[in-house]
């Protein structure tokens, strides 16, 4: 692919998959800039990062029929984006359990009020 050697393009994508985590991750943190409780911040950051990953991954959806075809860029940028490290199972589940705390956390403090 793209004239490189098979452990060169698995190299760049690792790379481009890490680099697209700390995007995502810098993204959900200017998101939440806003908020003063740090438990909460924590818990919207880690469910920013699966919302901002599933919307991107979308977007990049184009990618997939281009892996199909066996496009190489194509190939290239769905790889990398379906490599970070907030994409997959996991992840979503930590999110759900991170929304589930945070909605507890905010109706015990409204009745707390």
């Amino acid at each position: 692919m793209l004239g490189l050697e098979l452990s060169e393009v698995e190299h760049w994508i690792n790379v481009y998959g890490i680099i697209f985590s700390i995007l995502v991750i810098s993204l959900s943190i200017n998101f939440t800039f806003f908020i003063k409780d740090k438990i909460n911040r924590l818990l919207l950051i880690l469910i920013c990062t699966t919302i901002i990953t599933r919307i991107i991954n979308r977007v990049f959806a184009i990618t997939y029929i281009g892996l199909m075809e066996q496009q190489p860029l194509l190939t290239f940028i769905f790889k990398g984006t379906d490599r970070n490290i907030f994409s997959g199972l996991i992840p979503f589940c930590i999110s759900l359990i991170a929304l589930i705390i945070l909605i507890a956390r905010l109706i015990y403090k409204r009745k707390k009020i």
